[in-house]
């Protein structure tokens, strides 16, 4: 068993191994917790993650610091030889 805690936000982590040979993940926020298979708890995360990057992408470019075609995504080519 292995146990993270995020005590800033009343958060722990604890990776369990089953006897049934399919590792879960316990995630407690405050006195909710929720139990998940480690393909759902990948899911999640990674979930997170790129939610998190598209915020970040939309905030950066809301204020001028980024621009559509530094990020690769929607708009002109970035590429000269593009057509």
């Amino acid at each position: 068993m292995l146990v993270y805690h995020w005590k800033e936000h009343d958060m722990t982590v604890t990776f369990l191994d089953r006897t049934d040979f399919h590792p879960a993940v316990e995630l407690a926020l405050g006195r909710e917790v929720r139990t998940l298979e480690l393909g759902e708890f990948t899911n999640f995360l990674l979930t997170i993650i790129e939610e998190g990057r598209k915020s970040t992408t939309a905030y950066l470019m809301s204020i001028g610091k980024i621009s559509q075609a530094t990020t690769g995504r929607k708009g002109r080519p970035t590429s000269p030889t593009s057509t």
